[in-house]
């Protein structure tokens, strides 16, 4: 069998506009398997998902007008990155830094990386469905996403 990266998977699926779910169908549940959904509101979900990589595969689907509740790591982290890239859509990132609030746009096919330390929400500024693949390093960071089943409610 062949191990591919979540990132990888990320960018192929996206160049092909398709989800990485589709794209990964029939593949072995050892390499990428999903984990769980948290679901922040009826507008937005993450689902997430598992693999032996030292990082968290992740995918944010955003409804029109959906948005995550603002949410960060712990801030003793060593390390605590997401990097993401937009499948479909458009979204607005806002992290409250040390210069305080930033708000960022993109689009279908911009990526970027940020310290998940700093509180941080994503919101879907379109009229359709946006999609948001995320990875987020190191894995442990992640953890409290990772459920076995949906459940309701913000990050604790």
């Amino acid at each position: 069998s062949v191990k591919v990266r979540m990132s990888t998977l990320g960018q192929i699926a996206a160049v092909l506009n398709m989800s990485t779910i589709t794209l990964t169908e029939g593949t072995d549940s050892e390499i990428i398997e999903p984990t769980g959904v948290f679901q922040y509101n009826d507008k937005a979900a993450l689902h997430c998902y598992k693999s032996d990589l030292p990082f968290v595969p992740e995918k944010l689907v955003l409804k029109a007008g959906g948005r995550t509740s603002d949410e960060q790591d712990n801030p003793a982290a060593t390390a605590s990155v997401k990097w993401f890239v937009v499948s479909i859509g458009r979204v607005i990132l806002t992290i409250q830094g040390s210069n305080g609030e930033e708000k960022r746009a993109f689009q279908k096919g911009e990526d970027f990386s940020f310290d998940a330390k700093h509180r941080h929400s994503f919101e879907n500024v379109s009229k359709k469905t946006t999609v948001v693949q995320i990875v987020h390093f190191p894995a442990r960071n992640s953890d409290f996403y990772c459920v076995p089943d949906s459940f309701s409610g913000a990050p604790k």
